[in-house]
């Protein structure tokens, strides 16, 4: 459960953003053969062979493209608020100056990597070639700039004490999905399950503001490199996020969230199980408008569902990715940890991009091949209690030279090591009612809540 004091960014705007640029009523035609990937290829090739005629000439240069539509249908007390479809081609190149050792994307020069734009929705060949040229050409002057820099101040400064190389060698990868229709139901249907939805919450003066999100999205991604690799995915995501605010007698603006994720619009929660869900957000509402204010607190707690997954997400997750091993501005905080103990015995930690689903529920963070083309793998980040692992992508750190798949990014980002699916799982485990009672005398001492006396607080200040 998550509370706001200050009213929450509108869930219209957050989408709008993600929608990107083009926007329609009618569907946009769905492409009948990939003449996209036959063109990236070809540019490409065409790219290699022109600038390796330069000084300096690129090493490694790659093309990464996310092909999108969406749909997004948002709906409050019963009417619809905005309705939308969406088409946009992203295109990202990366291109790299020097060797794998040193590059033009060493240390404050990473952003040096990546030119992105957008490409020509119609299948132009030309039209699409002469847009990635120029990204290209563009890309080659900026990392022609920042590799003079790059080896100007290696020359001077003081060494790192990790002098990992600045890219990882890696296999190539070949595997291409075919290519099939956008999966999206008429948008006219959405529209009334979107009203159908949002009305749940129409009868009920405790609810202030309340809003309903419907999100389609299928995405094809292409990515070619002259390393060889030529990976072709297509994947679609669907999703309903209801948000409801009301506001408490001092002021306190307090909001739930709930979000359905899907893979396939068939899979759609049905009207009852979003009235269930309404009313639980309701009373959840009233409980927190109802509830003392907390004061600060300071001394053991216990976390349980979501609560304990972002504990794990942010406290450890982020803190095992690869990149933060490395460069004066990263914490570092476990790069001098390996094969220590980090957690308790019992805890092992393992993040898996290849588990699709987990208890019947999908996983959003499954994947085949992560954004560097290489194939995602499960890695075992912790074993019972002692750090063996980062989560890598290309950017290799000391003991750590290869990729592990999970080198991600988002449009015009260059690729990070990031979390996917990230499992923590225990060798003990409380089967009884007690379980709260198994809290140390001292702890209890100290007013540690046990389940039998949680309770609800609100948090914050006045």
């Amino acid at each position: 459960m998550k509370v706001f004091r200050a009213p929450a960014i509108s869930l219209l705007f957050v989408f709008c953003v993600l929608l990107g640029g083009t926007r329609s009523q009618a569907k946009q035609p769905v492409v009948a053969n990939d003449l996209l990937l036959t063109t990236l290829q070809a540019e490409l090739e065409r790219g290699r062979a022109e600038l390796s005629k330069l000084d300096p000439a690129p090493y490694f240069i790659s093309y990464s493209v996310a092909d999108s539509q969406s749909l997004m249908v948002v709906s409050a007390q019963g009417g619809i608020l905005n309705s939308m479809q969406g088409r946009r081609r992203v295109a990202d190149v990366s291109l790299r100056i020097g060797t794998p050792e040193l590059d033009n994307t060493d240390g404050e020069q990473r952003f040096s990597g990546l030119t992105s734009g957008q490409l020509p929705l119609r299948d132009d060949p030309d039209a699409i070639a002469r847009v990635l040229w120029k990204l290209t050409y563009e890309q080659y002057r900026k990392a022609q700039r920042a590799y003079s820099e790059v080896k100007t101040k290696s020359a001077v400064r003081a060494q790192d004490e990790d002098q990992s190389a600045d890219f990882s060698e890696e296999k190539p990868s070949t595997d291409i999905d075919p290519l099939h229709p956008a999966r999206f139901p008429e948008q006219k249907r959405w529209e009334d399950l979107a009203r159908r939805f949002s009305a749940s919450f129409r009868q009920d003066s405790r609810v202030e503001q309340s809003m309903v999100v419907l999100l389609g999205n299928d995405n094809r991604s292409y990515t070619v490199s002259t390393e060889g690799t030529k990976v072709v995915t297509q994947d679609a995501i669907f999703r309903v996020m209801i948000q409801a605010e009301t506001r408490a007698d001092d002021g306190m603006q307090l909001m739930r969230v709930e979000t359905f994720q899907f893979s396939d619009p068939a899979k759609m929660p049905t009207e009852a199980e979003i009235a269930t869900i309404a009313k639980k957000m309701t009373d959840d509402l009233e409980a927190l408008r109802n509830a003392p204010l907390a004061e600060p607190y300071s001394g053991p707690a216990l976390l349980s569902g979501r609560a304990a997954a972002v504990f794990f997400h942010e406290v450890l997750g982020h803190r095992v990715e690869g990149q933060r091993q490395r460069g004066r501005d990263e914490g570092q905080t476990f790069a001098k940890k390996i094969n220590e103990k980090v957690m308790p015995e019992f805890l092992s930690v393992t993040d898996d991009p290849t588990l699709r689903s987990l208890g019947g529920r999908e996983l959003s963070g499954w994947y085949r091949y992560d954004d560097e083309g290489i194939p995602a793998s499960r890695v075992e980040v912790v074993k019972d209690g002692v750090l063996k692992n980062f989560l890598m992508g290309r950017m290799p750190v000391k003991n750590f030279s290869h990729s592990n798949g999970h080198g991600r990014s988002q449009a015009g980002m260059m690729p990070v090591g990031r979390q996917a699916n990230l499992i923590v799982t225990s060798s003990k485990q409380c089967r009884t009612r007690n379980c709260g009672r198994a809290l140390s005398k001292k702890s209890r001492s100290r007013a540690s809540p046990t389940v039998s006396t949680l309770k609800t607080f609100r948090a914050g200040s006045r």
